[in-house]
């Protein structure tokens, strides 16, 4: 496949479209800096972009950064710095995969004296961290690659003592890695 532009062009593009033309579903394009850009839906949409250097960024990419949490029972971490797609709620702490693949899932807590918390995966523990009796105040993570099938989920849950999630400190998150 060659991509050619006319001179007066500044990008060149693929296009695929319906039988009568008037519907564009897919588009390729190398724009005037070298990049190729991948787009869906009507060509619109830029889901994908490589540039020059090789870099690959996926603006649709499905990930999640949530901060204070409560710190008994189940965590359900109320302020989101980011939740590209909203697959993370707020009101039920969970990260919902919205497509099968390898996540990369965090958590970190803090406490000053013995805690503990589970990432659970559709409500089954998967990675547990526990820290006993520290000399002072101690942060802990966590942070495995989780395969998920679309629609299962991941939350935290403390299952001993009080784990402090305060912001910018502690937090839950994680992102599609393929």
């Amino acid at each position: 496949l060659v991509l050619r532009g006319r001179a007066s062009d500044s990008i060149s593009a693929q296009r695929f479209v319906n039988n009568a033309g008037t519907t564009e579903y897919a588009r390729f394009q190398v724009d005037s800096n070298s990049n190729l850009i991948v787009a869906t839906g009507n060509g619109s949409t830029e889901r994908m972009r490589i540039d020059s250097a090789g870099r690959v960024t996926m603006p649709y990419q499905p990930a999640f950064n949530a901060i204070e949490g409560n710190t008994t029972g189940s965590i359900i971490f109320t302020q989101v710095i980011s939740n590209v797609g909203n697959h993370y709620s707020t009101s039920t702490g969970r990260f919902t995969a919205p497509v099968s693949g390898h996540y990369l899932i965090a958590f970190t807590g803090g406490g000053n004296s013995t805690w503990g918390v589970d990432v659970e995966k559709n409500g089954a523990k998967i990675r547990r961290i526990e820290v006993g009796n520290p000399a002072g105040f101690y942060w802990s993570t966590v942070c495995s690659v989780i395969y998920m099938v679309a629609g299962d989920y991941v939350n935290c849950r403390a299952f001993i003592g009080t784990v402090s999630t305060s912001a910018y400190q502690g937090g839950f998150s994680g992102h599609l890695i393929g």
